[in-house]
């Protein structure tokens, strides 16, 4: 599965940054920015149930805006279903769907922020995880906004 999960990440990421050569740079910073946002989500409840543990993160759940796969790993997670199993589940459910483009790669966001929550991964090693994710403008996009708000990446 893990393997899948690597090439299809990989092949995602490269549509991505072709397709981004072809469209307009507002275009690309849009798409961009939806990623950006999907990845400070994530680090948000690594956040949260660092410090005040996984169950918390079901509180969030309401405030998740229509993201119906998101709130399906939260749950996942705070009902202490096996990593293997949620992997599973998230990735079969990843396969069902015909995702392409940002919306894929948006989804292998949350499925590895997830896991890496559930795992209690420590959330800036999630942060540079997630960031190794984003195709190059996004990445750029990230990395500007995080020194803005005066963060580094570590």
């Amino acid at each position: 599965m893990r393997e899948y999960y690597f090439e299809t990440l990989s092949r995602i990421t490269d549509e991505i940054n072709e397709k981004n050569k072809l469209q307009s740079e507002q275009e690309t910073r849009k798409q961009c920015s939806i990623l950006v946002d999907e990845v400070n989500k994530i680090l948000e409840l690594s956040e949260l149930a660092r410090r005040q543990g996984l169950l918390e993160l079901e509180e969030r759940i309401q405030s998740i805006d229509s993201d119906d796969f998101l709130k399906m790993g939260i749950m996942l997670v705070t009902d202490g279903t096996d990593a293997d199993i949620f992997e599973e589940i998230m990735l079969s459910w990843f396969i069902g769907e015909a995702w392409h483009d940002y919306d894929a790669l948006k989804a292998f966001i949350d499925i590895y922020g997830m896991c890496s929550i559930q795992c209690g991964e420590l959330p800036r090693i999630l942060k540079l995880r997630l960031i190794s994710m984003l195709p190059h403008d996004a990445k750029k996009i990230f990395c500007s906004s995080m020194m803005m708000r005066g963060k580094s990446l570590r």
